[in-house]
């Protein structure tokens, strides 16, 4: 699925996991909810995500699969801004 039928808004697409989870290089465990196009700017689109008290965010999807900055975060123990770590799993 792309969005805008832009081929560049379509970038890192493929990789993410709609419905997966996702760790914050902070720690904190979001699941990712979807993409949106940017009304404002549709060769970016945002990543719609939700931490565990049931706050939405967005992000650029550039942002969110960016690799972080060693020189600002020399201890972080993940190389990228967002990692997934896998599916969802429903509490019963």
């Amino acid at each position: 699925m792309c969005l805008g039928g832009d081929k560049m808004s379509c970038i890192g697409f493929d990789t993410l996991h709609i419905g997966g989870q996702y760790r914050h290089f902070k720690g904190d465990i979001y699941t990712m909810i979807g993409v949106a196009n940017d009304v404002d700017d549709m060769s970016s689109p945002l990543v719609i995500y939700i931490d565990a008290s049931g706050i939405l965010w967005a992000r650029r999807l550039s942002d969110f699969m960016s690799e972080l900055d060693r020189e600002r975060y020399p201890d972080a123990a993940q190389d990228t801004r967002f990692k997934y770590i896998g599916e969802r799993v429903e509490e019963v």
